[in-house]
């Protein structure tokens, strides 16, 4: 992950080593910015993948379009690509998002951060 990417109160994973390794999920702060600049630390940061269930927890709404499922805020939509093709049969695929089918929206952050880019508001958790 690179400092670039984030913005101010984007949602990351932390993990932190040591003695009692734990991950926790944290907003990002400009402390946060520099760390993930700084090598040889004992604190690492990693993207947290897009899910439904993200989804959920922003508020989003799901509605399903054919063989896929658009899901909307307000005036914004994000698609979910199906693990079903047309016969129905299940495809063993990760949960992939688009914006308008051009862009992959993998993580939390870069969700955030197109949302903020288009509505001028917060994504925040509901």
């Amino acid at each position: 992950m690179k400092a670039k990417e984030l913005r101010l109160g984007n949602l990351i994973y932390v993990k932190y080593d040591g003695i009692n390794p734990q991950t926790k999920i944290r907003k990002v702060s400009l402390a946060t910015i520099s760390e993930v600049t700084r090598d040889g630390n004992d604190i690492s940061y990693k993207p947290i993948p897009l899910t439904e269930e993200w989804l959920v927890k922003f508020g989003f709404y799901g509605k399903y379009k054919s063989v896929n499922t658009q899901w909307s805020l307000g005036g914004f939509s994000i698609q979910q690509e199906s693990n079903v093709d047309e016969e129905h049969n299940t495809i063993p695929t990760e949960q992939r998002f688009h914006y308008n089918w051009d862009f992959v929206v993998e993580y939390v952050h870069s969700l955030q951060n197109l949302y903020f880019a288009l509505t001028g508001e917060e994504l925040a958790i509901k």
